[in-house]
């Protein structure tokens, strides 16, 4: 048992009599609290506009009956690792976590993050994400009950100098959010450095990054158009690579619930859920594009030659995957056909 995860169980504890504590908690006269944490900051998009009107949203549907505590920044202690497990043992009641955080945990649902399967678009990518949960994606939730599964706009290539075409990218190190989006910059015979988003603005001052591939909604709240001044878009349908975030709640406690109080969070789970986030990202996404150009900043396309070539390179990781997703336990390849599917229904409607 690793470290983080006694960490975890320790604070689990006092949890483990919850079934007996819930009901005679749960009194008419005061409110159901659960907490909700996550890493990000109390100004972030996710916060200010999905989280905190999500939580509103329920708040109304359950007529006051539940209240949901937003815990920003790890404030109930922990690490973003950690968020996940946190939930699963009932340490907190819900979390906003990103996967690619914890790499091999979920095995199918980093799918999205593979090279040029998700869509710019984030509306789409949430919508395809949540179609294929119950059929394809559960089984990487286990402990939890999933309020809704999230991909992010697609990721853009952002450099501290002009990116021309293919060739140019092999010069490059750039910071990655993920192991899989490394595999889009190692594809080109890039590098590929493992950077978190909070540190991306401090990698590009040192120099220790020259670029990162990152989704424009991630872009504008660390200020990246005033740090590098040269932006990437591949032509096509597909990014280059996405991020994956889940909204979950322990399972435990889900099922505890009154029927009231459950039915108003099922009736804000799935598409209900993340349309909000979908919509957000798109919506800023397009701000900070148009923050990139007030700036003067260049917003390019890699002519279609280029990007052909970078999908054709980044093949081979998608392969690999293929592979292990066997030794894993599922069809990757009929996954990712049915990803594909998903897209160009979505794409066409």
């Amino acid at each position: 048992m690793t470290a983080s995860r006694r960490h975890v169980l320790r604070g689990a504890t006092a949890v483990l009599a919850a079934p007996f504590l819930a009901r005679t908690a749960w009194s008419q006269d005061a409110p159901i609290v659960l907490r909700l944490q996550h890493a990000l900051s109390p100004v972030a998009n996710v916060h200010s506009h999905v989280l905190v009107p999500w939580a509103k949203r329920v708040e109304e549907a359950s007529g006051k009956r539940v209240r949901i505590d937003l815990y920003p920044t790890m404030q109930l202690g922990g690490s973003a690792r950690e968020l996940y497990d946190q939930a699963r043992y009932g340490v907190v009641d819900l979390v906003w976590t990103r996967i690619g955080q914890n790499v091999g945990v979920f095995p199918r649902t980093e799918i999205f993050e593979l090279p040029f399967v998700a869509s710019m678009s984030a509306v789409a990518n949430c919508r395809v994400a949540q179609s294929l949960f119950d059929s394809d994606l559960r089984n990487d939730f286990p402990g939890v009950q999933v309020i809704g599964l999230c991909v992010s706009d697609g990721a853009v290539l952002h450099a501290s100098r002009p990116v021309h075409n293919a060739a140019d990218i092999r010069t490059l190190k750039l910071g990655v959010p993920s192991p899989l989006a490394g595999d889009a910059v190692r594809a080109l015979a890039g590098t590929a450095v493992a950077v978190p988003l909070p540190q991306v603005r401090d990698g590009l001052a040192r120099k220790a990054i020259e670029g990162c591939l990152i989704p424009w909604e991630a872009a504008a709240p660390i200020k990246l158009h005033e740090i590098v001044r040269h932006h990437v878009e591949i032509p096509g349908s597909t990014a280059i690579s996405a991020e994956v975030f889940v909204l979950a709640m322990n399972k435990t406690r889900y099922d505890l619930l009154p029927p009231d109080v459950k039915k108003a969070i099922d009736e804000n789970s799935g598409i209900a859920a993340v349309s909000i986030a979908g919509r957000m990202w798109d919506d800023r996404a397009a701000l900070a594009q148009q923050l990139a150009r007030q700036r003067g900043n260049t917003i390019a396309k890699l002519d279609d030659g280029d990007a052909a070539r970078w999908r054709k390179a980044s093949e081979p990781a998608i392969q690999n995957w293929i592979r292990q997703s066997k030794d894993r336990g599922f069809d990757g390849e009929r996954l990712l056909a049915d990803v594909k599917a998903a897209m160009t229904r979505h794409a066409a409607g």
